[in-house]
């Protein structure tokens, strides 16, 4: 008897929670009601960054400059349930980022971080709204809180499409793109009024790529070009070699076994070196290379 009613106080609190569930679907302000009117934990976000050892010229540490786009999902406690869309923003300032989440609910947090994406990152000025990888259904304002959506979704921050402004200021979308991005996720996290802080570890999914070109034509132009990459890149003199230093992220590859994102992670690219001096007709050299997250940095020597 007693099995019985254990059977029907679960299939109750299923039915419950399946249908308390599906109701969040009719609209947002539903579940804006729901967050409001219900049992809620509030968790700051903070961020492990990772970050190679030798690196140059790139901080993990937090800027207004950077942009930060987090989407978080939820589903309630139960193995057979799929993870919809809870909350999204977009953050240049995590110093203070705060978020409400309901009880009896596990979670799922995704994180990308462009640095100096305030610049960087194709946006309308009006608006002040970005696009991908920040998009829902449209452009995503920059406003540093939280939009609880069960509808609006920012499914792109998994993707390494970029889109940035051309050198014709026009807003075109990359597979390379020429910014230094990290990436991070929090799986079936489940709130609790004792542990009251989400920790995001971001690892890094761009490469640092050093140029070092060698030859005699001290007077030549030299351009540098990457597959996929918005433009190419003019060296400088530094100690007697002509130097190119670039930071790009890796385009997304879904035939591969490890995904854009994993630190196993390399891609071959196409890569092409021209030069021009005033005795000599414009020459190309083009090359297929392979580019890794893992490496710390990725030197490349060219002779000329």
């Amino acid at each position: 008897m007693r099995t019985g009613i254990y059977s029907l106080f679960f299939l109750f609190l299923f039915s419950f929670s399946s249908c308390r569930y599906s109701e969040l679907d009719e609209d947002y302000n539903e579940l804006f009601d729901m967050i409001e009117s219900s049992e809620t934990t509030t968790h700051a976000i903070s961020f492990d960054t990772m970050k190679a050892v030798n690196t140059q010229d790139i901080s993990p540490n937090c800027t207004t400059e950077d942009l930060y786009g987090i989407q978080v999902y939820f589903k309630p406690n139960l193995q057979e349930s799929e993870y919809k869309p809870y909350a999204y923003g977009l953050f240049n300032d995590t110093q203070d980022l705060q978020i409400k989440l309901l009880e009896n609910y596990l979670y799922k947090v995704v994180c990308t971080r462009i640095v100096n994406g305030v610049e960087k990152v194709a946006h309308d000025a009006e608006s002040n709204a970005y696009w991908n990888p920040f998009i829902t259904l449209t452009a995503t304002p920059l406003n540093n809180k939280f939009q609880y959506s069960t509808k609006a979704e920012m499914k792109d921050l998994g993707k390494s499409q970029t889109m940035l402004i051309d050198e014709n200021n026009q807003h075109k979308l990359y597979n390379t793109p020429n910014v230094d991005r990290y990436y991070g996720e929090l799986n079936d996290f489940q709130p609790s009024w004792a542990e009251t802080t989400i920790t995001l570890k971001l690892n890094r999914v761009a490469c640092d790529v050093l140029f070092v070109l060698e030859g005699d034509d001290a007077d030549a132009q030299f351009k540098i070009w990457i597959d996929g990459t918005p433009i190419p890149y003019s060296p400088q003199i530094e100690q007697g070699y002509i130097i190119v230093r670039n930071v790009i992220t890796l385009p997304e590859d879904r035939t591969q076994k490890h995904l854009w994102y994993d630190t196993e992670y390399k891609k071959t690219l196409n890569t092409v070196l021209s030069w021009q001096s005033d005795q000599q007709e414009e020459r190309n050299y083009s090359e297929n290379k392979t580019y890794s997250h893992k490496q710390e940095n990725n030197i490349i020597f060219y002779a000329y």
